[in-house]
């Protein structure tokens, strides 16, 4: 029986029992939550971060003229006069717009009869990322990027670069990476001899190989992978 007692005293408690300081009691209803006296947002007085610099932004100037009607009085229609200066205001903008390089290289002929020279000359053509692709070196700095340092899948910057007109087989990205991939050889050395150089290395002690197949923790590598 007191064994009972007791459980039901607890259940009640539970139930109506004063949950946390934080509850609204008899005494707290109709009290209002005190307010801070800071306000939101930057302070007054306090030193601000300024305007951002944006000088280093190439400029497109855009000239924007009256009517020809507004150049001239609408009583008795003489023309202003020009004054000096402009009344100038910056937007920002961004295009990003996929292009092709036109390459002409010029072509010579020999007007003598020297036999040193043969054939026809013709300028050297400009140095290619990867050799015979058409895909330039901002395109390839664009994938890096947006792969690297964005982390973004490569089928989603293909869907980007299709909305610009410039439609890219994921595949080819892949295999261009793959190809170019040698010439970050120099950094990965580097790199690697910075960190030998260091007296502290963090390393995972526990070795948990996530794509091994373990019989006491079979499924581990499809949930880490």
């Amino acid at each position: 029986m007191a064994a009972l007692q007791a459980t039901l005293r607890d259940l009640n408690q539970r139930l109506y029992g004063t949950k946390s300081e934080k509850s609204a009691g008899p005494d707290r209803v109709g009290m209002s939550k005190p307010t801070s006296p800071r306000q939101r947002g930057q302070q007054p007085g306090s030193q601000g971060h300024g305007r951002s610099d944006r000088s280093a932004l190439p400029v497109v100037a855009e000239v924007y003229d009256v009517s020809d009607a507004a150049k001239h009085c609408p009583t008795c229609g003489k023309a202003f006069l020009p004054f000096p200066g402009t009344e100038e205001s910056t937007i920002i903008e961004i295009q990003v717009q996929a292009h092709r390089r036109r390459i002409q290289r010029q072509r010579y002929q020999k007007a003598c009869h020297c036999p040193q020279v043969t054939g026809i000359v013709t300028a050297a053509p400009p140095p290619r990322l990867i050799p015979k692709s058409p895909l330039g070196v901002s395109v390839w700095t664009m994938v890096l990027l947006d792969k690297y340092l964005y982390g973004r899948p490569t089928h989603r910057l293909c869907e980007e670069l299709k909305h610009q007109g410039l439609p890219v087989a994921q595949g080819t990205l892949t295999d261009g990476l793959h190809r170019i991939a040698v010439l970050f050889e120099p950094v990965m050395q580097a790199l690697h001899a910075r960190q030998m150089g260091e007296k502290l290395f963090h390393g995972d002690e526990t070795r948990w190989e996530v794509f091994a197949e373990v019989e006491a923790r079979r499924g581990i590598a499809g949930i880490c992978g």
